[in-house]
């Protein structure tokens, strides 16, 4: 449980923020199999992907 717990603690500003959304999958031993975060687009390394691209 303590897996789980972290990685949902780790994710609250964001989600007060209303700036992510994410959920975890986990086994009956609550540790976390897989997850999915979406949250806002980091502009910097946006940018870095397109200068590398021209």
């Amino acid at each position: 449980m303590q897996t789980a717990e972290r990685w949902i603690t780790d994710r609250n500003d964001q989600w007060a923020g209303d700036s992510a959304f994410s959920f975890a999958v986990v086994d009956g031993g609550d540790v976390v199999l897989g997850n999915v975060s979406v949250d806002a687009v980091n502009r910097r390394v946006r940018d870095l992907v397109q200068q590398r691209q021209e």
